[in-house]
């Protein structure tokens, strides 16, 4: 197999980074990791998209009240479809400012109305508690759509990395519980497994491609302190029963250490009755979504997962 090609653009991106000569945030408390990444992603965040009605709240949660910001770009009196929207940043750091810009871009392509969560981290919340305050959200979600102008039979969920396993974990979770499941699942390059042996970590994990190995250990540590948690399915997602999900978008990024694990989730959506719909995106890294602004192949990424959305609610 030749070796990939990296865009570049991404590498442009890659080298700016480096000379910025940026600590790791493993070596950061847990707060100051969050607010130096706020800081970074703001680059990222500049001259928002326009977007008709951006409206936050919050909404009750098991650990405590949560903002939850709603982006509807064609405001009606008709109910429409929403993507309930669940940041990455390894269930330690991130949020829905740190994400706005993808919660921007999918609500402009996707006709839904996009709510994105600003769930409970670790380590004040470790495993499950991100995950069961997720649960708790898109209950809300459901209960309280209409009145925000939702169908409640249209909602989608979807997340980028660790939001991205998080996304997973709640469909599995509704699909057990009989509860009502999510019209479609969106997942952009998520976080699988707690394996840190896989190959990819050896190619990618560095630190040269955005994401380490070294501060997977630091979010894992925080997140699932206990090794024999990491054994959980809802964790070890590669592991987990995945049939009778809704259908799935998943995009893995082709210079990323989680590239492995996302490879065997798909083998393992193979083997189910879950409609699945893969891509892999070339030449660029792990949390390159947000990086619209200089690297043109997210415009793509973005409208990949724009028409999956609008195909899956024409269908409902």
């Amino acid at each position: 197999m030749p070796a990939p090609t990296l865009n570049p653009q991404m590498a442009i991106i890659l080298d700016r980074m480096k000379a910025a000569e940026l600590p790791s945030y493993a070596t950061m408390s847990a707060p100051d990791a969050r607010a130096e990444q706020e800081r970074r992603n703001a680059y990222w965040n500049e001259n928002p998209l326009e977007i008709a009605r951006v409206e936050e709240f919050t909404v009750p949660g098991p650990f405590g009240a949560r903002r939850m910001r709603l982006y509807d770009n064609a405001p009606s009196t008709a109910t429409r479809p929403a993507l309930l929207y669940l940041h990455g940043g390894g269930w330690v750091i991130g949020s829905i400012d740190s994400h706005d810009v993808i919660a921007r871009e999918l609500a402009r392509r996707s006709d839904c109305i996009v709510a994105a969560y600003d769930y409970s981290l670790a380590p004040e919340h470790p495993f499950p508690q991100p995950l069961e305050d997720c649960i708790a959200g898109f209950d809300w979600l459901i209960e309280n759509g209409r009145k925000l102008g939702i169908d409640a039979d249209r909602i989608a969920v979807g997340g980028d990395s660790a939001g991205g396993g998080l996304t997973l974990g709640l469909a599995m979770h509704q699909r057990d519980t009989g509860g009502v499941k999510p019209s479609s699942l969106v997942l952009i390059y998520p976080t699988a497994s707690a394996r840190l042996d896989r190959e990819s970590f050896s190619r990618f994990g560095g630190g040269e491609y955005v994401l380490s190995m070294e501060l997977m250990h630091w979010f894992w540590n925080h997140h699932a302190p206990d090794p024999a948690q990491r054994a959980d399915t809802r964790i070890e997602l590669v592991d987990a029963v995945l049939n009778g999900l809704p259908p799935i978008y998943m995009a893995i990024a082709e210079f990323d250490p989680l590239r492995d694990e996302g490879d065997l989730l798909l083998d393992r959506l193979k083997e189910t009755d879950t409609p699945v719909e893969y891509h892999i995106w070339r030449g660029v890294t792990h949390a390159c979504l947000p990086m619209i602004r200089d690297l043109d192949p997210c415009d793509t990424f973005f409208q990949q997962i724009a028409d999956f959305l609008r195909r899956c609610h024409s269908r409902r």
